[in-house]
């Protein structure tokens, strides 16, 4: 599907601005993870490396979406309790951001990116975290009052608004022949948050709306509408 040009573009420029800082939370995070860890900070990685999927799928970087989203999983693991952050897992992680940092940096730097060597080496440092982490499964959420923050309104301020407000631009062109394929690529990213919340509620929304666009991929406005 052809997309817009003009929005796309200032999607992709609010990505750019965004993704950097995101990338030093992860950084930041990590460096002193084994000294300080917590729910909180744990919930910061997570945050970080989700936001990251988003943006990366809202511009068409299926490649960071996938490398994110992958990270996500294992920055998950970490609720767990038993597992033991040492100086392996920790160089480990390190290896995992690397291999997401490095081919957002050169899509930023370079506007080009080399999929399958990203994808290479990105599999390569998850085999590795897999055997450390693999086996310990989706981990329990910590509740609101253990973060010290709400921690779905706080998602809801900001992603799920910002989703909405990028939506917005593009309903506001009716004939926009983009409007389908942006209005399926946000409800993909609000089904990986109400993936991350555990909300079915809002899950069942995003599917109901991709079904509606399979069935009919002419009414993406109505849709969007709706």
């Amino acid at each position: 599907m052809v997309i817009n040009a003009s929005i796309r573009e200032r999607a992709t420029q609010f990505f750019i601005q965004e993704a950097p800082e995101l990338l030093q939370v992860i950084e930041q995070e990590l460096l002193s993870l084994a000294q300080q860890r917590s729910p909180q900070k744990v919930h910061s990685l997570m945050r970080a490396a989700h936001s990251l999927k988003g943006g990366a799928a809202s511009v068409g970087l299926e490649t960071v979406t996938t490398i994110a989203h992958r990270l996500e999983d294992f920055f998950r693991a970490l609720h767990h309790e038993a597992v033991v952050i040492d100086s392996e897992l920790e160089e480990l992680l390190l290896q995992g951001f690397d291999s997401l940092r490095n081919p957002l940096m050169e899509v930023i730097t370079k506007g080009r990116l080399n999929k399958t060597a990203a994808l290479k080496t990105a599999e390569e440092a998850f085999l590795r975290l897999d055997e450390r982490l693999g086996s310990y499964g989706p981990a329990e959420l910590p509740t609101s009052a253990e973060l010290g923050v709400d921690m779905t309104a706080s998602i809801f301020t900001v992603d799920v608004v910002q989703g909405l407000e990028r939506l917005r631009s593009v309903v506001s062109e009716r004939s926009n022949p983009a409007l389908t394929g942006e209005l399926r690529t946000q409800a993909e990213v609000f089904l990986g948050l109400a993936d991350l919340l555990e909300l079915p509620g809002f899950a069942e929304i995003a599917r109901y709306t991709m079904a509606a666009i399979d069935l009919h991929p002419t009414q993406g406005y109505t849709i969007a509408q709706i």
